[in-house]
């Protein structure tokens, strides 16, 4: 019986180790105007730390440099 409760625990216990990696690069669902944007994910202290690498707007698709947002005013 101690065999069994010993199995258990081990499968139980190994789902988490196989459980996806948080850390990095991630892309952000699309908002109500379907902007987006690149996020990497880093070890950060005991927690994780979320950076933005790239910012994708609806109209071009495509990666928006942040001096241009800055300038849109948007």
């Amino acid at each position: 019986m101690q065999i069994l409760k010993s199995a258990v625990i081990l499968v139980l216990s190994a789902g988490a180790a196989l459980a996806d990696p948080v850390e990095g690069m991630w892309r952000t669902k699309a908002d109500d105007n379907g902007n987006s944007g690149l996020i990497q994910i880093t070890p950060c202290g005991d927690a994780f730390c979320g950076k933005l690498v790239k910012a994708f707007d609806s109209v071009r698709n495509g990666p928006r440099p942040m001096s241009a947002r800055r300038s849109s005013g948007t």
